[in-house]
């Protein structure tokens, strides 16, 4: 009888210790944004699992089990996943991809470790304890890309200071009248593209609450820049003209210059902009102030670095901070008349980004000169036709050359000095900036390039896997 017990103890012992590794709180699950019906089951370990399955057929992959291999296999056009029971890995279009934690069988079917999700799918997965929540997020666009491991590259001090020295005189922060008085004229008009969801600056807010106190008439017919407002592409207006108060057109290759030049003067003068831009120099001088100026500066150093373009080769960049527009629009490096320099334009937003931003829109006084001179090639490549669909491209990159110039720039805001970053890469691809992923491997080993920038990205156009001879 003793022994009986004993054993029934033992078995009881061993169902209670298997249903204690198989803990299962109730987690709340979202799949790209969206509730989504998964079961999340929970290791003893705090690992967490989910049903492959689950996460795959939403996004319109055919999914079935071998029980004679224990593999699960998903399949999507060209894309075939292999997830084999009990191994630290999945084969990704016949490539092992390794993964922190084994495949399992749950609850009667092949569940991945949210641990896994990164480096298996791409994907980008989190926890919120509070609301015990899971967010998961799968670019289907990015599952089939395997990303580089970007390289370790550190900048020697004595270069850093080098750069340091060249690079102070090129860098300079402006506020710009013009400007201003381009942004008032489209807010007083109705302009009202915003990418924060929490509304406006406090400067727009305040200068258009001036503007509607104001009483004045305005007797010219407006400027035609409307159709500009749903894609927020009005700054760049600025550089076509002189400044303040004459607005003298300087560039004569469209009409619409000469129509602001004559609104934007009757404009200035009926609103008195000229002291509601007084009234707005200390806000103007204490976002200045918010930038960084060293980490700004060493950024472009280290990026200059990394790209290798000399100091003294590097262009010049004057930062125009628009309070009155979006949150962080900004406009890349393009050469601006009325200040006989390159000009970036940059919307409010937090300081913290100005880092980045900064070096995103210099990027593209470095990659697009590079880029116009091979047009041809670029069009070899054109899958546009891909992406043409997408609300993104429509707006702001309606032509593949831009694309491809967005696809760059983009790339490296993660090179040099980062770590590759699924969601950012991921979501990018998924808005139709097609190339990123593929830009981001390519420049990953470009430190063992031997070779300039401008050789190294017309290998890269003409190596591309579409590229038409």
């Amino acid at each position: 009888m003793k022994k009986q017990l004993l054993c029934y103890t033992l078995i009881i012992s061993f169902i209670l210790s298997q249903f204690s590794l198989y803990a299962a709180p109730h987690i709340n699950v979202y799949l790209n944004r969206k509730p989504a019906n998964i079961t999340v089951t929970q290791l003893k370990d705090q690992k967490r699992y989910v049903p492959v399955k689950d996460l795959l057929t939403p996004i319109g992959y055919n999914v079935s089990f071998s029980k004679s291999a224990k593999a699960l296999t998903a399949v999507k056009g060209n894309s075939i996943l292999i997830f084999p029971q009990d191994k630290n890995y999945i084969v990704k279009n016949g490539q092992k991809v390794v993964i922190p934690s084994p495949i399992k069988f749950l609850n009667g079917g092949i569940c991945i470790s949210t641990d896994s999700l990164t480096p298996s799918l791409n994907a980008t997965c989190m926890y919120f304890a509070d609301t015990q929540t899971l967010d998961i997020q799968i670019f289907p666009r990015f599952i089939d890309t395997v990303l580089a491991t970007i390289p370790t590259l550190t900048m020697p001090q004595e270069k850093l200071i080098q750069y340091r020295k060249i690079m102070t005189s090129k860098i300079n922060y402006v506020i710009d009248e013009r400007l201003f008085t381009l942004m008032a004229y489209a807010n007083y008009l109705g302009y009202n593209f915003e990418y924060n969801q929490n509304g406006y600056s406090s400067v727009r807010k305040s200068l258009i609450s001036d503007l509607k106190q104001k009483t004045f008439t305005l007797t010219k017919p407006p400027a035609d820049i409307k159709p500009f407002f749903r894609s927020g592409m009005i700054a760049p207006f600025a550089r076509g003209l002189g400044k303040a108060p004459a607005f003298e057109v300087l560039d004569t290759t469209e009409p619409i210059y000469q129509q602001l030049s004559t609104s934007l003067q009757e404009f200035y003068t009926a609103a008195d902009i000229h002291n509601l831009f007084l009234k707005y120099q200390n806000e103007y001088k204490k976002a200045i102030a918010e930038y960084n100026k060293t980490d700004v500066l060493d950024a472009i150093c280290k990026l200059l670095y990394f790209l290798k373009v000399s100091p003294q080769d590097a262009p010049e960049m004057t930062i125009l901070i628009n309070l009155a527009d979006a949150n962080l629009n900004g406009f890349g490096l393009q050469d601006d008349i009325a200040l006989k320099t390159k000009s970036i334009m940059i919307g409010p937003g937090k300081a913290n980004s100005g880092k980045i931003i900064v070096t995103h829109e210099y990027l593209h006084g470095i990659i697009g000169p590079i880029l116009d001179k091979y047009g041809s090639e670029l069009q070899r490549i054109n899958i546009l036709n891909e992406v043409a669909d997408l609300a993104l491209i429509r707006t702001h990159y309606n032509n593949w050359d831009s694309v491809v110039e967005e696809s760059i720039v983009r790339a490296l805001d993660f090179l040099p000095f980062s770590f590759p970053r699924h969601y950012q890469i991921g979501s990018n691809k998924e808005q139709g900036i097609i190339l990123i992923d593929y830009f981001f491997n390519e420049f990953a080993a470009y430190p063992q390039y031997q070779g300039d920038l401008d050789k190294f990205i017309y290998k890269t156009i003409t190596t591309h896997p579409s590229y038409k001879k």
